[in-house]
């Protein structure tokens, strides 16, 4: 039972930890391409676009990914809540469980929106 609970915990750590690597690669990778060589403008537009749409597809899958296992979470929770087949009562799941869950989730928004704003191929 608590092996289940931990493992979808770690589901989203596990997602978490996806979202920094892949973040970090994409943004380390932009601000070494856009200080290799002189960048026609036309491709400057096609990095900033691929970019900052990688960034925004790594934030909207891992926050799906996330969603999803603290909702398996919750609702094996919930269910292990109604059974009553023990003598001590499994307490119902509770928001304030889900806190660092939820900040991390605006972590992955807060980086991506800094990330577009400060796209290392719009630097001058």
């Amino acid at each position: 039972m608590a092996s289940v609970i931990t493992d979808r915990i770690g589901r989203a750590r596990d997602a978490f930890k996806l979202f920094l690597q892949l973040f970090s690669a994409i943004a380390a990778g932009s601000y070494w391409l856009s200080g290799r060589a002189a960048i026609s403008p036309d491709n400057k537009c096609t990095y900033v676009f691929v970019s900052d749409a990688l960034v925004w597809l790594v934030v909207v899958v891992v926050a799906i990914t996330v969603y999803e296992a603290l909702r398996s979470w919750w609702g094996y929770r919930e269910a292990l809540a109604r059974f009553d087949g023990g003598n001590f009562p499994i307490p119902r799941p509770e928001w304030k469980a889900l806190r660092a869950d939820i900040a991390l989730a605006f972590l992955m928004v807060a980086a991506g929106i800094v990330f577009t704003a400060m796209n290392p191929f719009t630097a001058t």
